[in-house]
């Protein structure tokens, strides 16, 4: 038997061929894609009575034949079974057949080691910063990729990242910032072998910056370059522009939620949620552990979300996959605002459209 978690599935509110009926659970969404014959498209959600938008999570699943060919694993037969969703009809969704294509187990643990044992293992800070207000985007890139990254290289960091609303990250954010309020124009993260000696780093950041938030965080690469539909392996190699935009949010976790809630929300539903409904190509969940400079707004979560291009933030139904379904895209919309509202301060959420570039990529 093969239980099902560790490999995510896009269904809907029933498969046409499934006649069975049980408990069905609350809304979630895959995060890998799947060829299935009868639909013929990957990520494609099927649907019947229920929201387009809506999929579900298997909690219990088994297969009766699975095997392994050229990493492809292919499942002759998936059954999933569901707890109670309030006010829903019940039932189950079979998936028969269909083709998963993933990475080995093997694969993943030396690609992680690679990247983090190397050298031993490391935390990761990120730096929040503004600049004096009229600064321009091509002023922004020049101070943070040709100053500030070149001194914090020469300190030794182990990894560099910057992220930067530069003269080439002219798109609208997704969320507009309230009117008057400046926002941050660069997210700098860094890895060290230990926050305690980060004060050099720390002070160049800041020398460039007008004023900076610095927070310690646990980094979960949920997707990546290549590991979806939406964008192909990185090829580009360290002080080059990355293709595409990304969106940097940085949010509080909802008021008066307890903190083992926000994560489990965050992780268990939000991020599944929205990696099938939108089409990202890379996604970087940073949980705050605390904030390492005086001052720091109390965000709890930093995210760096990659989009293929501007247009697929700029554009709803390309931002929310309908494919040009005004009822797909209201639903989705729908089901994103009230994950949000379930787990942040959604008031207080901040969204800016940057540039990345790797710097230095850890490991490398």
């Amino acid at each position: 038997m093969l239980k099902s978690s560790g490999f995510c599935f896009t269904i809907g509110d029933r498969c046409p061929w499934d006649k069975s009926c049980c408990p069905l659970s609350e809304v979630f969404i895959p995060t890998m894609a799947v060829s299935s014959p009868e639909e013929g498209s990957l990520l494609r959600i099927i649907d019947d009575n229920d929201s387009p938008c809506l999929t579900i999570p298997p909690t219990w699943g088994e297969t009766s034949s699975v095997e392994e060919v050229n990493n492809d694993v292919v499942f002759n037969r998936l059954i999933f079974k569901f707890s109670d969703r309030s006010g829903g009809s019940k039932r189950s969704d079979q998936v028969h057949p269909c083709t998963l294509r993933r990475r080995s187990l093997q694969a993943d643990v030396q690609l992680w080691q690679a990247q983090h044992l190397e050298g031993g293992i490391v935390e990761k800070l990120v730096y929040v910063c503004w600049m004096p207000e009229g600064t321009s985007p091509s002023a922004v890139g020049e101070v943070f990729r040709q100053q500030l990254a070149p001194t914090l290289l020469d300190l030794g960091v182990l990894g560099l990242e910057l992220h930067l609303d530069d003269e080439f990250a002219d798109t609208r954010a997704p969320v507009p910032a309230p009117e008057g309020e400046a926002l941050p124009v660069a997210v700098v993260s860094v890895w060290v072998d230990a926050y305690d000696f980060r004060q050099e780093i720390e002070a160049a950041i800041a020398a460039v910056s007008s004023s900076i938030a610095g927070y310690q965080v646990i980094e979960s690469l949920y997707g990546d370059y290549g590991r979806n539909p939406h964008s192909e392996p990185r090829t580009w190699s360290d002080g080059e522009r990355s293709p595409g935009i990304v969106t940097m949010a940085m949010f509080p976790q909802k008021p008066g939620m307890d903190k083992e809630e926000f994560w489990q929300f965050w992780h268990g539903h939000q991020s599944p949620m929205s990696e099938a409904i939108q089409p990202r190509c890379r996604y970087v969940r940073n949980l705050v552990v605390r904030p390492i400079t005086e001052g720091a707004p109390d965000f709890q979560g930093i995210v760096a979300e990659a989009w293929p291009s501007k247009q697929h933030v700029e554009d709803p139904h390309l931002f929310f996959e309908s494919h040009g379904d005004n009822e797909v895209l209201m639903a989705n919309i729908t089901t994103m605002i009230d994950h949000g509202n379930a787990f942040m301060d959604m008031e207080r959420l901040r969204s800016v459209t940057m540039s990345e570039y790797f710097m230095k990529s850890v490991g490398r």
